[in-house]
């Protein structure tokens, strides 16, 4: 079953624009109805499809603006009688 998620992960990730959704999706779902060992294997490897899709995005993380948390709570505040 290994064996044939990383060939649909391989593929999938070659054909299809954007599949990286998908296949976390694929594994997550195969995680859920796994036991011991394989779950955990499988859990290495979504582990490995995280940080692999991190170190592809790091640019967007890292250029996201804070939101200030008084402009939060200062229309929370203007709200109450």
């Amino acid at each position: 079953m290994i064996k044939s998620l990383l060939y649909q992960k391989k593929f999938a990730l070659t054909l299809e624009e954007n599949a990286q959704l998908k296949v976390i999706t694929n594994f997550k779902k195969h995680i859920a109805k796994s036991n011991f060992p394989t779950k955990n294997v499988l859990q290495n490897i979504l582990a490995n499809l995280y940080w692999q899709y991190f170190t592809q995005n790091r640019y967007k993380f890292y250029r996201r603006t804070t939101v200030a948390r008084n402009s939060v709570s200062s229309s929370s505040d203007s709200s109450s009688p």
